[in-house]
């Protein structure tokens, strides 16, 4: 099992739309083409942005992801390493770009949470990419990066399914599935994949009953957070509340949220369950504070009486404060925490 790192929030910055592949299905809508323009796209404000972070006070895990590749980016490595002096790195990628080389041999593995290296079987082929992504995949895993190659679930790829997991495998490559969300000969997914389906995918059917989300609790915007291209900071893609920006300010919400929606895309409390956890046990105590106050207040109370009944001769009556002493003490302790 790996370690957890000690982050205190998440960024999930959606840096680029710009992409070397085009999948059709791709979630954030496809990728446009890079042309000759990438020169001169514009690259991270490293300075600007630690100048931001630094001043939340937090230690951040920053998620490179988005409709494109981060690796088209200007200096995205140079970037990389400044950035995981400090803060973690986690990132989404289709593994095919030469940079990916240069990160594996500058980064330290124990800055990255983890590589989410995209398989994309049809565009690979047609690309001629297919053997790149296998050789950065296995140089990633060689170097000690936690390397994850993971394909969408997409229902015209189940003839093929288990011919392509065993040619990964033999060439050392364990690939996983996510769920297709979207909508495929008329048919809505991931609701309308059949049992069968699945169980070619490797997934499981309450598994996909975290995309139900329609009022449920989220820390969308507490402590987790999405960055768009132009650094505007939003609880999530589709709550567009204005946090801030990655170059100036972030304003975190102060409590949780209900998610308003009915179907979510990354459910938070399933793909970061130690951010979500921590939210929930801030939120509690929050809750609890007035609570707190006043049992705090009966606490100094019953403490009093407590120090007279040491002189009251009726054992019964002495058991009996000292019983709602001692949870009083326990309750009133949980501000602490």
């Amino acid at each position: 099992m790996t370690e957890q790192l000690p982050y205190d929030a998440w960024l999930h910055w959606n840096l680029t739309d710009r992409c070397n592949l085009q999948c059709s299905y791709c979630i954030g809508g496809i990728g446009k083409r890079i042309g000759p323009e990438n020169k001169s796209m514009k690259k991270i404000d490293v300075t600007a942005f630690l100048r931001t972070l630094d001043a939340t006070d937090k230690i951040f895990l920053i998620g490179f992801t988005g409709g494109g590749e981060p690796f088209v980016m200007h200096d995205f490595v140079g970037a990389c390493v400044e950035i995981s002096k400090k803060h973690y790195l986690q990132l989404n990628t289709n593994l095919t770009l030469p940079a990916i080389r240069n990160f594996a041999e500058k980064i330290d593995p124990s800055r990255v949470k983890g590589i989410h290296a995209s398989f994309h079987t049809w565009e690979l082929r047609k690309r001629n990419l297919f053997d790149k992504f296998i050789e950065y995949y296995l140089l990633c895993k060689e170097k000690g990066f936690n390397v994850s190659a993971v394909a969408v679930a997409h229902p015209s790829l189940v003839p093929e399914v288990e011919t392509l997991r065993k040619e990964l495998h033999d060439r050392g490559v364990h690939l996983t599935f996510i769920p297709y969300i979207g909508t495929f000969d008329e048919e809505k997914y991931p609701s309308s994949y059949t049992d069968e389906e699945l169980g070619l995918f490797g997934l499981q059917r309450k598994y996909l009953k975290n995309y139900n989300r329609e009022q449920q609790i989220c820390n969308a915007g507490y402590n987790v957070a999405v960055v768009t291209m132009q650094g505007d900071v939003r609880p999530c893609n589709s709550v567009r509340e204005h946090l801030g920006n990655v170059y100036s300010n972030i304003r975190f919400k102060p409590t949780m949220m209900m998610c308003p929606y009915n179907k979510c895309g990354c459910p938070l409390n399933h793909f970061d369950p130690y951010l979500f956890a921590k939210a929930k046990e801030d939120n509690s105590i929050i809750a609890l504070n007035p609570l707190i106050k006043r049992l705090r207040t009966q606490y100094y109370v019953v403490a009093k009486k407590l120090s007279v009944a040491k002189y009251i001769s009726l054992p019964r009556v002495r058991k009996r404060i000292k019983r709602k002493y001692i949870t009083l003490r326990g309750l009133g302790s949980i501000s602490k925490k």
